[in-house]
């Protein structure tokens, strides 16, 4: 009778059967391979919860997981707390932010949550002017133009302007009545000097109406937020003082140390391909299209180098992080933090310097198109954990 043992060459599924050496595997179920190749019996798992569970992400101190769609924080005494209903059960992207809050995307939704509530991920741009009444007041006579933000009650956070045609204000003041008011959100009033030019904070409302009669040397606080929100995406992470989002071929950057604040007609890269990955580094950014892995190297977002790195789909899912000691090469052991993917049908280790080394190169290959991943250290055994979706 076979045992175990006898098996210590671990898995090939590239090769015929009738061609494998004796001591190798071209498919196993519920077994682990060792650190010699050696099969060893994998442990069983226990059932915690009956319902569908998909998204799960270890934020700080808690799990994050849809669970039959609702965005449910699940803290480690098995308690749990709704965040978001109806959210849906479709893939979701996530990423820790530097204040310990936790960023989540996908093409219909976004948010931030601090485990326990959550906000929408950036400030939305004002969708109406209002209607402009010309008023008495002390301004110059002449054409202005006004803008409108909304801000943030629960932070203070400012968002992005809402721009007018030209005005006349032939008698000194404006009243603008039927703001596009939101619920948690005031409005900034700003006004530019006679005849255009800058805008300035004029006033601030929490109502549907505003007005300013005052002089023009009381504008003397120009508009600092003049950014758009949050553009959709499928993936998102944070690098360098940046949150950077995917979304189809395009990669977003946030403004340095700004994560609600983007300028997308500045801040982007295109690609031939849709971003099935993505997964920044120390020296700069991998990023997984259907055709190849390109690495854009460097520190500044602004004058990354891109480069392509291995030709093969990159699975979607399959992007994990990873200590580089962990990962066997020619040398010896990697170093700092790297990245296992799957491209090629192969399983990568990619490091932050851009090298790419095939960990299952001409003996076992990948057949999924999408997957969760992960990685753990069982028994002293590193375990790169694939299951697909």
């Amino acid at each position: 009778m076979l045992t175990l043992s006898e098996f210590n060459g671990g898995l090939n599924n590239v090769l015929p059967s009738s061609r494998l050496p004796k001591n190798q595997l071209s498919q196993a179920l519920n077994v682990d391979i060792g650190l010699s190749g050696e099969v060893q019996r994998r442990q069983g798992y226990s059932l915690l919860h009956a319902r569908s569970h998909r998204n799960l992400w270890a934020a700080a101190g808690y799990l994050l997981a849809t669970v039959e769609g609702d965005l449910t924080v699940i803290e480690p005494t098995g308690a749990r707390r709704l965040l978001q209903a109806g959210l849906g059960d479709e893939p979701l992207s996530y990423c820790s932010l530097p204040d310990g809050r936790t960023a989540f995307v996908k093409a219909t939704h976004s948010g931030i949550t601090d485990g326990i509530q959550v906000t929408p991920w950036g400030v939305p741009i004002p969708t109406a002017l209002g209607l402009v009444t010309s008023v008495t007041g002390d301004l110059l006579p002449g054409t202005y133009r006004y803008a409108l933000t909304y801000v943030r009650l629960s932070d203070g956070l400012e968002g992005g302007p809402l721009y007018s045609d030209p005005v006349e204000l032939p008698e000194g003041g404006l009243v603008i009545t039927g703001l596009p008011t939101q619920e948690g959100y005031a409005i900034n009033l700003y006004l530019s000097s006679q005849h255009g030019g800058v805008v300035y904070l004029a006033a601030s409302t929490s109502g549907a109406a505003v007005s300013f009669i005052g002089k023009n040397e009381l504008l003397v606080l120009p508009l600092k937020s003049d950014h758009e929100p949050v553009p959709s995406g499928h993936l998102c992470a944070f690098w360098r003082t940046r949150a950077l989002i995917a979304s189809d071929q395009l990669l977003y950057a946030s403004k340095p140390y700004q994560v609600e604040a983007f300028e997308t007609r500045r801040d982007f890269k295109h690609f031939d391909a849709p971003i099935q990955l993505l997964h920044p580094l120390e020296g700069g950014i991998y990023v997984g299209t259907a055709q190849q892995l390109l690495f854009l190297s460097g520190t500044d977002f602004d004058h990354l180098t891109c480069r392509p790195v291995f030709h093969g789909q990159v699975i979607s899912g399959s992007g994990v992080t990873v200590p580089g000691e962990w990962i066997g090469v020619s040398s010896g052991v990697g170093q700092g933090v790297a990245m296992i993917c799957i491209a090629g049908q192969d399983l990568l280790a990619c490091f932050g310097d851009g090298s790419v080394v095939p960990l299952t190169q001409g003996w076992y290959q990948v057949q999924a198109e999408r997957v969760a991943a992960t990685f753990r250290l069982q028994n002293g055994i590193p375990q790169y954990l694939a299951i697909p979706q």
